[in-house]
C-alpha cells in the first residue's frame, strides 16, 4: 500500500459545488445544441461532479476517526476537484481531475480502514521522516535567524514524548508544521545580514512582554527586565555596519538572560512536565531550581506532599493555591514564601532563613513560630491560634495596620488568635508597644461595623419607615443633624435639603452610610461623622439608645429582611458593639494585646 505524508489541513468549504448542481440540468438540456467537443467536456463534467458529490458525502463518514487525516485531506481533495470543474478547458483536463479524485479518495479509504496501531505506526515512520528532512535542512544554514527557526523546531520535535495523552496529536501536528518551517528558515538564509538584524530588533517587544508574562508576572526579574531593554538599545544606537557580528552578539546576550532564568524558574508550563513525575502524591523539587513562579502549580490535585530543593529561594504568590498539598518541607535558604492558600495544610515549620511570608491564607494551620529573620509577614487565617516568635527577634517592623512589608499582626486577619509567645520580658514589652502605639483607623472602623448597621436599622425602622408619625420639630432637628455632618462627604446629598424631601434624602444618606460604602473610604473621622449623625438623628426623636428601650420596642423586634439585621442581633449585641466601638475610638480596647502576649515559660 502507498505511503503518504500525515498533515493537518483547514476544513474547507465548498460553495462552488452548489453553484455546480445548479447548473447541471440546464447543462443537460443545452447539449444538443453544443458541437461534439463541448457536449464531451459538459458530460465529462458532470461526471467530476457526480465524484464531488460521492466524496463530500463520503467525508461525512471520516468524522470520529483516530486521527483528522482522512476528514482533513479529504477536503483538500475535494477542492482540488472542484477547482478543476471550473476551470478545466479541455475533456483531458476534466478526466485526469477524475482520475486523481479517485486515486485519492481510494488511498484515504484505505487510510481510513487501517487500525489504530497501523495509524500510529504510519505516523510514526512520517515524523521521522520529516525530522531528518528538517535536519537535513538544518546542516545546510548557516544564518541566525534561520538556524533559530529550525533548532526551535527540532526541539519542539524532540521534546514530545510517547506516553503523553497528546503525544500522537502533537507528533502529526508538527508534521504538517515541519514543511512550513523549513521554508521559513530557507527564506530567512536568503536575506541579508543587515535585514535580519533589522528583523531581530524589531522582536524586541515580543520577547520583552513574554519574558514578562511567562518570568516576571509578580515583578521577581525587573533587573533582567530592564538589561533586556538596555541591549536593545545599545544595539539599536550602534552605527557600525558589521551587521552580521551584531546579531550574533545581539542574540548571545539575550539567550544568556533567558537561559538562565529558564533554567533555574519554574513557569506553568514546566511545572505541567513536573508534575507527572509525581509518584505517591510527592513532588521533589530538583536542586537546580531557584524560583517556583506564579500559579506553578496551582490547582493540581495529584500533589499530597511538596519537598523543595537546597537552592529554592522564591515561591510566588498563588503557586500552589487550591492544590490537594498537606504537607511541605523547605529548605533552610528559602527567602520568601507565597502560595498554598486553600490547600490542605495544618501544620507549617518555616525556614531559618525566611525574610517574607504571604501564603497558606484560608488553610487550617493553628501554630506557627515566626524566624527572627522575618521582615514581612501576612496570613489571612480564620483558624490560626497561636504565634510565636524566636528569641532576639527584632519587632520594628511590626504595624497592625499594614498588610504589605510588614509583620502584620491584627484581629481582622487571624480573628481567631489566642496567644502570642516571646522570649522573654523585654520582648513582650517591644511587641506591646508596637502593637498597643495606636489603635489604627482601620481597626477602628472595623470595630464600629455592626454598631453602625445596628444605628442605621433603628433610624430606618423608627423614621424612615414611620415618616408620617414624625413630628414637625422632629424633622427640623433631624435636618440640623444632618447638616453639621461635614466630614462624611454628604454634603452634595443635603445641599438642597427641606421638609419636603427630607425622606427620600435620609433614604440616600443611608444609603452612603452603608458599612461597605463608608469603610472602604479608609477615613476614621468619616466613619465616626456618619455614627454621630445617627445618633443625633435618633436623638431628634428622643429614642434612647439602650438594649432595654430597644427590647422593648415592638417595631425593633419584627424583622425587616432587607436592613440585614436581625431583630436577636440587635437585642442581645447591641450595648457590647456600642462599648467595643467607643473602646476603639478612644483606644481602651488596646488593652486587649496585654492578655495574648506572653512569655514562654523556660
Amino acid at each position: 500500500m502507498k505511503k503518504f505524508g500525515l498533515v493537518l489541513l483547514p476544513i474547507l468549504t465548498f460553495p462552488a459545488i452548489a453553484a455546480a448542481c445548479d447548473n447541471k440540468d440546464k447543462a443537460q438540456k443545452d447539449t444538443n445544441k453544443q458541437d461534439p467537443a463541448a457536449a464531451e467536456l459538459q458530460k465529462l463534467k458532470d461526471e467530476l461532479q457526480d465524484e464531488i458529490t460521492k466524496a463530500t458525502s463520503k467525508r461525512n463518514h471520516y468524522l470520529g476517526d483516530y486521527t483528522d487525516y482522512a476528514f482533513e485531506q479529504s477536503a483538500k481533495v475535494i477542492q482540488a476537484a472542484v477547482d478543476a470543474h471550473h476551470n478545466a478547458k479541455t475533456a483531458e483536463e476534466v478526466k485526469d481531475a477524475i482520475a486523481k479524485l479517485k486515486a485519492r479518495i481510494k488511498e484515504i479509504d484505505s487510510y481510513y480502514a487501517l487500525s489504530k496501531e497501523e495509524k500510529q505506526k504510519l505516523a510514526k515512520d512520517d515524523f521521522n521522516k520529516a525530522l531528518e528532512a528538517a535536519k537535513a535542512a538544518k546542516a545546510k544554514l548557516t544564518k541566525p535567524s534561520a538556524l533559530e527557526v529550525l533548532d526551535n523546531s527540532i526541539s519542539k520535535a524532540e521534546s514530545n514524548k510517547e506516553g503523553d495523552p497528546h503525544y500522537f496529536k502533537n507528533l502529526l501536528q508538527w508534521t504538517h508544521e515541519s514543511k512550513n518551517d523549513i521554508q521559513e528558515a530557507q527564506k530567512l538564509e536568503e536575506k541579508t545580514d543587515k535585514e535580519l538584524l533589522m528583523l531581530y530588533l524589531a522582536r524586541e517587544s515580543n520577547i520583552l512582554n513574554t519574558f514578562n508574562r511567562e518570568y516576571n508576572a509578580s515583578g521577581s526579574f525587573e533587573e533582567q527586565a530592564d538589561k533586556l531593554k538596555e541591549i536593545f538599545k545599545k544595539a539599536k544606537e550602534n552605527k557600525n555596519e558589521d551587521y552580521r557580528d551584531q546579531e550574533i552578539k545581539l542574540r548571545k546576550e539575550i539567550s544568556e538572560i533567558l537561559e538562565k532564568i529558564s533554567k533555574e524558574a519554574i513557569t506553568p508550563s514546566k511545572a505541567n512536565e513536573l508534575a507527572k513525575l509525581v509518584k505517591n502524591g510527592e513532588l521533589i523539587i530538583g536542586d537546580d531550581y531557584k524560583y517556583i513562579l506564579s500559579d506553578a502549580f496551582a490547582g493540581n490535585k495529584k500533589i499530597k506532599k511538596v519537598t523543595l530543593g537546597k537552592k529554592i529561594e522564591k515561591i510566588e504568590r498563588g503557586a500552589f493555591d487550591n492544590a490537594a498539598v498537606e504537607a511541605v518541607t523547605f529548605n533552610e535558604d528559602l527567602k520568601s514564601l507565597e502560595g498554598f492558600s486553600k490547600t490542605k495544610v495544618k501544620e507549617l515549620t518555616l525556614p531559618k532563613k525566611l525574610e517574607k511570608f504571604a501564603g497558606f491564607n484560608n488553610t487550617k494551620i493553628t501554630k506557627l513560630v515566626l524566624p527572627k529573620t522575618l521582615k514581612s509577614f501576612a496570613l489571612s487565617s480564620t483558624f490560626l491560634e497561636e504565634l510565636e516568635f524566636e528569641s532576639d527577634f527584632k519587632f520594628d517592623k511590626v504595624n497592625p495596620d499594614s498588610y504589605y512589608e510588614s509583620i502584620a499582626i491584627n484581629k481582622q486577619l487571624l480573628p481567631s488568635l489566642k496567644k502570642i509567645i516571646v522570649a522573654d520580658d523585654n520582648a513582650k514589652k517591644s511587641l506591646l508597644e508596637k502593637l498597643k502605639k495606636i489603635i489604627t483607623d482601620s481597626n477602628k472602623i472595623k470595630l464600629g461595623e455592626d454598631y453602625i448597621k445596628f444605628l442605621a436599622y433603628i433610624v430606618n425602622v423608627k423614621i424612615v419607615k414611620k415618616f408620617t408619625s414624625i413630628k414637625e420639630d422632629q424633622k427640623k432637628k433631624i435636618i440640623e443633624a444632618l447638616k453639621k455632618d461635614t466630614k462624611s462627604e454628604i454634603k452634595g446629598l443635603i445641599a438642597s435639603l427641606n421638609n419636603g424631601n427630607l425622606k427620600s434624602i435620609l433614604e440616600k444618606v443611608l444609603d452612603s452610610y452603608k458599612y461597605e460604602k463608608i469603610s472602604a473610604k479608609h477615613k476614621f473621622e468619616v466613619f465616626d461623622a456618619a455614627i454621630s449623625t445617627l445618633v443625633e438623628i435618633l436623638n431628634a426623636i428622643n429614642f434612647e439608645l439602650k438594649t432595654e428601650t430597644i427590647k422593648n420596642d415592638s417595631d425593633l423586634t419584627q424583622y425587616h429582611p432587607e436592613t440585614g439585621v436581625t431583630p436577636g442581633d440587635i437585642t442581645n449585641y447591641f450595648d457590647s458593639e456600642k462599648k467595643k466601638y467607643e473602646d476603639g475610638k478612644n483606644e481602651n480596647g488596646s488593652s486587649e494585646w496585654e492578655k495574648i502576649v506572653e512569655v514562654k515559660k523556660k
